[in-house]
C-alpha cells in the first residue's frame, strides 16, 4: 500500500515533536538534578531543622496541657527530658555496643585468616597480606626487602 507525501510529511513532523520534546525533558530533567545535587546539603539541613523544631514544638504544646508555664520554659524541659533520655540510652547501651563491636572485630579477622588460607590453598601468593607482621623487622637484613624474592623470606 502507498503511503501518500502529506501522511509522510505528518509521521516526519511527529517524530520531530517527540525527539524535541524528549530532549527538552532530558534536558529539563538533568538540570533539575544538577540543582538538586548543588543544593543538597540546604535542602537536608533545612528538613532537618523544620522537623525537628515541629517535633519540638509538638512536645511543648502538650507540655503546656498539662502544666501551665511559659513556651521558653516549657521548652527547656523537653530538651532536658530528651538530652536525659538520650544519655540514659547511651549509657545503658555503651556497654552492649562496645561488646558487639569486639565480636565483630574478632569475625572479620578469622574471617580474613580463612580468606587467607582459602587462597593459599589454591597457589595464590598472600606474603603481601601479611599486614600484622609490618612492625617486625625483615629477618634477613643485609638484603633490602625490595630486592628480596617471596621464595626467600
Amino acid at each position: 500500500m502507498a503511503v501518500s507525501a502529506k501522511d509522510r510529511l505528518a509521521a516526519r513532523n511527529d517524530l520531530a515533536w517527540a525527539i524535541s520534546v524528549g530532549g527538552i525533558g532530558v534536558v529539563g530533567f538533568a538540570a533539575l538534578l544538577l540543582f538538586t545535587w548543588h543544593f543538597r546539603r540546604d535542602a537536608v539541613s533545612d528538613l532537618c531543622r523544620n522537623a525537628a523544631r515541629v517535633a519540638l514544638n509538638a512536645m511543648t504544646n502538650m507540655l503546656g496541657r498539662v502544666v501551665s508555664l511559659t513556651h521558653s520554659l516549657r521548652l527547656t524541659i523537653v530538651c532536658l527530658v530528651l538530652a536525659g533520655l538520650l544519655s540514659g540510652v547511651v549509657f545503658l547501651g555503651g556497654a552492649t555496643i562496645a561488646q558487639q563491636a569486639t565480636a565483630l572485630s574478632g569475625t572479620i579477622k578469622s574471617q580474613l585468616v580463612n580468606v587467607k588460607a582459602f587462597l593459599e590453598k589454591n597457589g595464590i601468593d598472600t606474603s603481601y597480606f601479611d599486614l600484622g607482621n609490618a612492625a617486625a623487622p625483615p629477618t634477613d637484613s643485609s638484603t633490602p626487602a625490595i630486592f628480596r624474592c617471596a621464595d626467600d623470606t
